[in-house]
């Protein structure tokens, strides 16, 4: 598990516990889950629906 990290602002404990739990089992960093999850939720917000120019 990563050792000696702050609770992050924008996820809470838990959150924070299962994201070093995939840490562990996949071997990625916390960066690259952060990543994934902004994705996500950029992708859930529509930001990538823009309808091309005409």
């Amino acid at each position: 598990m990563v050792q000696g990290y702050r609770i992050s602002p924008y996820f809470s404990k838990e959150q924070v516990d299962a994201i070093d739990k995939l840490i562990d089992k996949v071997g990625c960093t916390r960066a690259d889950v952060v990543k994934q999850l902004v994705l996500l939720k950029l992708v859930d917000m529509g930001y990538f629906d823009k309808k091309p120019k005409q």
